[in-house]
């Protein structure tokens, strides 16, 4: 009813022009990166718009949206419903972290060298852990202690604390604007994971105009190094 009352009220006082509440569902990943510079423009663009955010897993997004329980949602494409668009965003890259004052070696750390310290990531169920857990697989490999979080501010603080290495998206260790005392572990090829493609996910029947105009604007903000622009 909320939704029909916002629709309803922009086509008779400002037909073309967006207003009401846009419901945005995101990825952590996402709120890390281009989240912010996003939501300025759309709101520079489109003044008579109220944002409601919803910060989830892409699995439960991608429900969500299905549900029309978020209007346009920034997600893994791997859990687009069918039927939605998915416009692309440029793939994020994945890397292995640990707390500043480690000691490691300098050449690239081998697969059980890795398996010797508890790992945390993204949260079970996801492509990253999944993929982590496929590399660590044979048999002749330590099995290590994965660990999932759904918060990656939290793996973050973990892995500066010592608790284990981490997995992690660089361009969001890049943007982080706090000095979490983490820093880059160099791996062997095996241990190179696949990079993350989000896309900017609505359906066209229910949000093409709201779906394109999000689209647009992180585009201006794909990959942007949040530390070097400020």
């Amino acid at each position: 009813m909320s939704r029909a009352r916002d629709r309803i009220w922009q086509e008779l006082t400002h037909p073309g022009e967006l207003s009401g509440t846009i419901r945005i569902g995101v990825a952590e990943t996402i709120v890390h990166t281009l989240l912010t510079d996003m939501l300025n423009k759309l709101k520079d663009d489109f003044p008579k718009v109220r944002f409601e955010l919803s910060v989830d897993t892409s699995g439960q997004l991608g429900r969500a949206l299905d549900d029309d329980e978020v209007d346009v949602a920034i997600m893994l494409r791997e859990s687009v419903p069918n039927g939605a668009v998915a416009a692309p965003l440029k793939p994020v890259e994945l890397g292995w972290y640990c707390a500043e004052d480690m000691e490691i070696d300098e050449n690239p750390l081998s697969l059980n060298e890795l398996a010797s310290h508890a790992i945390v990531t993204f949260p079970k169920g996801t492509p990253p852990f999944r993929e982590i857990e496929s590399i660590f697989s044979a048999p002749d490999i330590s099995q290590p202690a994965l660990n999932g979080s759904a918060s990656l501010s939290t793996v973050k603080y973990l892995v500066a604390g010592g608790f284990g290495i981490g997995v992690l998206p660089r361009l969001m260790v890049q943007n982080s604007v706090l000095d979490e005392h983490i820093k880059p572990i160099p791996v062997c090829q095996e241990a190179s994971l696949t990079a993350l493609h989000f896309v900017i996910a609505y359906f066209p029947e229910r949000n093409s105009e709201i779906g394109g105009a999000i689209h647009e604007a992180a585009k201006l903000f794909d990959q942007t190094d949040l530390k070097k622009r400020s």
